[in-house]
Protein backbone atom coordinates (compact mmCIF):
# COMPACT_ATOMS: atom_id res chain seq x y z
CA UNK A 1 0.00 0.00 0.00
CA UNK A 2 1.52 3.31 -1.08
CA UNK A 3 1.79 6.12 1.43
CA UNK A 4 0.06 9.31 0.31
CA UNK A 5 2.10 12.41 -0.45
CA UNK A 6 0.30 14.25 2.35
CA UNK A 7 1.43 11.65 4.91
CA UNK A 8 5.06 12.05 3.84
CA UNK A 9 4.69 15.83 4.09
CA UNK A 10 3.08 15.69 7.56
CA UNK A 11 5.72 13.22 8.75
CA UNK A 12 8.51 15.57 7.69
CA UNK A 13 6.75 18.55 9.32
CA UNK A 14 6.48 16.63 12.58
CA UNK A 15 10.05 15.36 12.40
CA UNK A 16 11.46 18.86 11.91
CA UNK A 17 9.05 20.75 14.16
CA UNK A 18 11.26 20.83 17.23
CA UNK A 19 14.57 20.02 15.58
CA UNK A 20 17.52 22.36 15.92
CA UNK A 21 19.25 23.82 12.88
CA UNK A 22 22.09 21.33 13.45
CA UNK A 23 19.68 18.36 13.32
CA UNK A 24 17.89 19.40 10.13
CA UNK A 25 20.48 18.15 7.57
CA UNK A 26 20.49 14.69 9.14
CA UNK A 27 16.68 14.53 9.28
CA UNK A 28 16.38 15.64 5.65
CA UNK A 29 19.04 13.14 4.51
CA UNK A 30 17.19 10.30 6.26
CA UNK A 31 13.91 11.48 4.75
CA UNK A 32 15.34 11.50 1.22
CA UNK A 33 16.85 8.04 1.83
CA UNK A 34 13.41 6.81 2.92
CA UNK A 35 11.85 8.23 -0.27
CA UNK A 36 14.50 6.48 -2.40
CA UNK A 37 13.96 3.20 -0.55
CA UNK A 38 10.26 3.35 -1.38
CA UNK A 39 10.89 4.63 -4.93
CA UNK A 40 9.14 7.92 -4.12
CA UNK A 41 12.01 10.36 -4.75
CA UNK A 42 10.16 11.57 -7.85
CA UNK A 43 7.34 12.77 -5.57
CA UNK A 44 9.64 15.23 -3.82
CA UNK A 45 8.18 18.27 -5.62
CA UNK A 46 4.66 17.16 -4.68
CA UNK A 47 5.75 16.63 -1.07
CA UNK A 48 7.36 20.09 -0.91
CA UNK A 49 4.17 21.67 -2.30
CA UNK A 50 2.12 19.78 0.28
CA UNK A 51 4.43 20.99 3.07
CA UNK A 52 3.88 24.58 1.92
CA UNK A 53 0.12 24.04 2.04
CA UNK A 54 0.40 22.56 5.54
CA UNK A 55 2.43 25.50 6.82
CA UNK A 56 0.01 28.00 5.29
CA UNK A 57 -3.18 26.36 6.53
CA UNK A 58 -2.29 24.68 9.82
CA UNK A 59 -2.57 27.12 12.73
CA UNK A 60 0.07 25.09 14.55
CA UNK A 61 2.62 26.34 11.99
CA UNK A 62 1.16 29.60 10.71
CA UNK A 63 -0.83 32.69 11.60
CA UNK A 64 -3.57 33.41 9.08
CA UNK A 65 -4.18 37.16 8.80
CA UNK A 66 -6.77 39.18 6.91
CA UNK A 67 -5.55 42.67 6.11
CA UNK A 68 -7.98 45.18 4.64
CA UNK A 69 -6.69 48.55 3.44
CA UNK A 70 -7.94 51.50 1.40
CA UNK A 71 -5.05 52.72 -0.76
CA UNK A 72 -1.59 51.94 0.61
CA UNK A 73 -0.94 48.24 1.12
CA UNK A 74 1.04 47.89 4.42
CA UNK A 75 1.60 44.12 4.08
CA UNK A 76 5.38 44.16 4.64
CA UNK A 77 5.19 46.39 7.73
CA UNK A 78 2.41 44.23 9.18
CA UNK A 79 4.35 41.05 8.42
CA UNK A 80 7.44 42.43 10.20
CA UNK A 81 5.33 43.34 13.25
CA UNK A 82 3.60 39.93 13.40
CA UNK A 83 6.90 38.09 12.93
CA UNK A 84 8.03 39.65 16.23
CA UNK A 85 4.83 38.43 17.92
CA UNK A 86 5.01 34.93 16.40
CA UNK A 87 8.71 34.23 15.73
CA UNK A 88 8.26 30.47 15.23
CA UNK A 89 5.35 30.67 12.80
CA UNK A 90 4.91 31.62 9.19
CA UNK A 91 2.79 34.72 8.70
CA UNK A 92 0.25 34.21 5.90
CA UNK A 93 -1.39 37.50 4.94
CA UNK A 94 -4.40 37.76 2.68
CA UNK A 95 -4.57 41.44 1.74
CA UNK A 96 -7.50 43.06 0.03
CA UNK A 97 -8.52 46.58 -0.80
CA UNK A 98 -11.70 47.70 0.97
CA UNK A 99 -13.14 51.13 -0.03
CA UNK A 100 -15.66 50.95 2.85
CA UNK A 101 -12.86 51.63 5.36
CA UNK A 102 -12.78 55.32 4.29
CA UNK A 103 -9.11 55.48 5.41
CA UNK A 104 -6.69 53.39 7.46
CA UNK A 105 -6.53 49.62 7.73
CA UNK A 106 -8.10 46.66 9.56
CA UNK A 107 -6.12 43.61 10.62
CA UNK A 108 -7.73 40.43 11.92
CA UNK A 109 -6.42 37.05 13.05
CA UNK A 110 -8.08 34.24 14.98
CA UNK A 111 -6.95 35.91 18.21
CA UNK A 112 -7.62 39.60 17.72
CA UNK A 113 -8.88 42.48 15.59
CA UNK A 114 -6.99 45.74 15.17
CA UNK A 115 -9.22 48.29 13.51
CA UNK A 116 -7.35 51.44 12.55
CA UNK A 117 -9.86 52.45 9.92
CA UNK A 118 -11.98 55.59 9.94
CA UNK A 119 -15.02 53.35 9.47
CA UNK A 120 -14.11 51.47 12.66
CA UNK A 121 -13.47 54.65 14.64
CA UNK A 122 -16.83 56.07 13.54
CA UNK A 123 -18.62 52.86 14.53
CA UNK A 124 -16.88 52.90 17.93
CA UNK A 125 -17.78 56.55 18.46
CA UNK A 126 -21.40 55.89 17.47
CA UNK A 127 -21.56 52.98 19.94
CA UNK A 128 -20.20 55.13 22.80
CA UNK A 129 -22.49 58.09 22.06
CA UNK A 130 -25.29 55.91 21.41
Amino acid sequence: MAIAVEKYARALCEATERASNEQLPSILAKFVALLKKHHRQFDLDLIVNQIQEIYQSDKKYSVPVLLEYLEINPTEQIKDFLKQQYPDKEIVIKAKQNPALIAGARLSTDEYLIDGSVQGKLASFKQRVG
